[in-house]
């Protein structure tokens, strides 16, 4: 193999390396939006779980569900 061989195969490597490595950096920035996406639906979930247990206590104290029936 000849340096100019060598040379071309180096860089060569060098490119597909620096691709590869441009394609994870936007593979990686994408996973990141995705998730960001991901824990906002999961916050908003959540506060409408807490919301429907809320507002299921309060109908059911609305209702006299504390109180004691007199015999």
């Amino acid at each position: 193999m000849t340096d100019e061989q060598w040379r071309r195969t180096v860089e060569n490597r060098l490119n597909a390396l620096e691709t590869n490595d441009a394609v994870n950096a936007v593979q990686y920035q994408n996973i990141l939006e995705r998730l960001q996406k991901i824990e906002g639906a999961l916050s908003k979930v959540s506060w409408l779980v807490i919301a429907v247990i809320v507002g299921g206590v309060i109908n059911f104290m609305m209702n006299g569900g504390f109180s004691v029936p007199t015999p």
